[in-house]
């Protein structure tokens, strides 16, 4: 896990697939690839330090329900 702040958001360096074809909330269209903090993967004030617990605990439970 990486938590870096006041930087310019990029998924740029996701596979276009990956970035078009999100099945869920903080999901990439890559297995097993989480994003935490992006609002365009998350929601409304994922970008912040208050919004992100958010976004942690929907890919915490992603990974405990996995099969």
């Amino acid at each position: 896990m990486i938590l870096a702040t006041g930087y310019d958001p990029g998924d740029d360096w996701l596979p276009e697939p990956a970035r078009i074809n999100r099945p869920r909330r903080t999901m990439t269209g890559l297995p097993g690839l989480f994003v935490a903090g992006m609002p365009q993967y998350g929601g409304r004030g994922a970008d912040t330090l208050a919004g992100v617990w958010k976004d942690a605990t929907t890919i915490a439970q992603h990974i405990i329900n996995r099969p």
